[in-house]
Formats: structure tokens, sequence, C-alpha cells
């Protein structure tokens, strides 16, 4: 009951603290714009979803019968799956089609979100509900600053602001993954 409780915060923190963030971005943003980032962010879980093919799921389905035997082999291969997997994608729409950094961005979000996934399904796994509900915290910290430093220094449009939420989910994804090596003494690859 104390780990469902913790998790709920840290669900509900993490998605106030950019909730909080929308009047400052309607202000800063036309009506146009918001809506061109509505669009941007609707797009993004579709993505998440065709590159991670809930590799999530799989991995709870083998922690939960096979223990932590393997664990890191499955989530560096699941990474590097996501990885290929959308330079694949960015290459062929850009050979195709020729799309612009917009498309990019959002294939970067869609990239981390889903690595994001994997490591936050992870924590759940192990019962770690502290260290999940603060980096779901820092998550929505790092979104919310770095949009404001970006939006103050490059411009306030709907690229800058998927730029910063790139950033900041690259910064996480950094953390999450030195996190899951240290906390478990695992070497990146098994061999």
């Amino acid at each position: 009951m104390k780990n469902s409780l913790i998790y709920i915060f840290g669900e509900i923190v993490a998605k106030a603290i950019p909730f909080l963030l929308i009047p400052y971005l309607t202000r800063s943003l036309s009506v146009d714009g918001f809506g061109v980032l509505s669009f941007y962010l609707s797009i993004i879980p579709f993505l998440a979803l065709l590159l991670g093919l809930n590799q999530w799921q799989a991995l709870a389905r083998y922690y939960h019968r096979y223990g932590q035997r393997a664990i890191n082999l499955i989530v560096v291969s699941g990474h590097i799956y996501t990885l290929l997997f959308s330079v694949l994608i960015a290459g062929g729409l850009y050979f195709f089609l020729g799309l612009e950094k917009q498309f990019y961005l959002i294939l970067a979000c869609a990239v981390l979100q889903n690595i994001f996934t994997m490591h936050m399904a992870l924590l759940q796994m192990d019962r770690q509900s502290i260290l999940y509900a603060l980096l779901q915290i820092v998550t929505g910290l790092f979104s919310v600053v770095i949009t404001l430093l970006v939006f103050e220094y490059s411009g306030k449009t709907p690229e800058n602001r998927l730029l910063s939420m790139a950033l900041s989910s690259l910064i996480v994804v950094l953390l999450s993954t030195a996190l899951f090596f240290y906390r478990n003494n695992r070497k990146v690859f098994f061999l």
C-alpha cells in the first residue's frame, strides 16, 4: 500500500508540473503555434508505440519469469533495437520525403520516452518506489526549466518546445541509465 501511494504521488506531481506550464505556453505561443505544438505532441505517443512495441511488457514478463539473471541484456538489446529502428525510420523518411527538423525532434522525444519507460518499468519491478517517484518529478522539473531557458534565449516556437522536451528527456534518460547500471552493479554489455 505504501509503495502504491508513492507511485501515485510521483505520477501526480510529475504530471502536474508540466500541466502548470500550459498557461505560459498559451501566452508565449500564438493560437496557431499552440495548435501546431499540440499536433506534434499527439504524434509522439504513437511513434513511441511503433518504435518500442511495448518492450517494457516483454521486460516485465522476463523479469517475473526468470528474475534478474540477464535483465541487462534485455534492456540493452531493447535500447539498441529502438535506436536502430528509429535511425531506419529517420533515414527512410529523409530519403523519400526530405522531412524538416520537427520530425526529428518528435522522433528523438519518442525514442527517449521509450527508453525512459523501460527504466521506469524496471524500477517498478524492483519495487524502488521512492527512486521511481524522484525520477518522475525530476523529469517534470527538467522539462519546465529547460523550456523556460530555451524560450528565453532561442525564441518562443513550437519547435523550441520540442527541443526542450528532447533535451530534458535526454538528461533524464542518461541519469536513469547511469542509475540502472550503478544500482545493480551491471556492466553495459552482458557477456
